[in-house]
């Protein structure tokens, strides 16, 4: 049986950007950040190795925010100055590069996109965490 033209395709067959499919989310302790910044769906966060807190990605990072061990779903996480906050993060799951891409370049991910592609391949495989559409798999 053919589908017809508007069974094809809707919006409610699509999912959201950022496309991205969890197998197991577990609430984090975020450590403090300087100005409140908000982590959006989808950015891709670290554990800092001397407190055991999460972070948002830093690309230049030594201290472990330069290893992606998850990513922010399904809500955003505001961050505070002053005290550490709980939020949800995909430690298990799917996500798209070209959605990640796209975020670095909106400035919601500190790193170039050398350091991106090179985060998504040293850290994230080994943990159950797939990046669909990396040019290259080493």
């Amino acid at each position: 049986m053919a589908l017809k033209d508007n069974e094809l395709l809707s919006s409610t067959t699509v999912k959201p950007f950022p496309r991205m499919t969890p197998y197991r989310v577990h609430v984090k302790e975020f450590a403090t950040a300087a100005g409140s910044p908000t982590y959006k769906k989808g950015t891709p966060v670290g554990v800092v190795t001397a407190s055991g807190k999460w972070t948002d990605l830093d690309g230049n990072g030594v201290d472990g925010s330069e290893v992606i061990s998850g990513f922010v779903y399904p809500d955003d996480i505001v961050a505070d100055a002053t005290d550490e906050v709980l939020g949800k993060v995909m430690i298990e799951g799917e996500v798209h590069y070209d959605d990640l891409e796209a975020m670095r370049v909106a400035t919601d991910i500190d790193a170039t996109s050398a350091e991106l592609l090179a985060a998504l391949r040293i850290g994230p495989r080994s943990l159950g965490l797939h990046v669909r559409g990396l040019t290259q798999v080493r």
